[in-house]
C-alpha cells in the first residue's frame, strides 16, 4: 500500500475504510463539507440557532396539553 495523506487534512492511509479522491480529498473531509452545509457554524450557525429558538418558545405558548 503506497503512502498517501489527504491534500485538505493530516489523515493518511492508516484510518480505516479511508478513501481519496482523484483530487486527493479524503472521504471523511466530503463528510465534513456536508455536515456544514446542513449545520453551519460561526454567525450563520448562531443565527440558526436563535432562529430555532424563538419558534420552540413560541410553539410552547401556544400549544396547551
Amino acid at each position: 500500500m503506497k503512502k498517501q495523506v489527504c491534500t485538505r487534512c493530516v489523515l493518511d492511509r492508516t484510518i480505516p475504510e479511508i478513501e481519496f479522491d482523484e483530487n486527493g480529498v479524503c472521504n471523511y473531509c466530503k463528510i465534513y463539507d456536508e455536515l456544514e452545509k446542513k449545520h453551519p457554524g460561526g454567525k450563520v450557525g448562531k443565527l440558526k440557532i436563535i432562529y430555532h429558538k424563538g419558534k420552540i418558545k413560541y410553539l410552547w405558548k401556544i400549544i396547551k396539553y
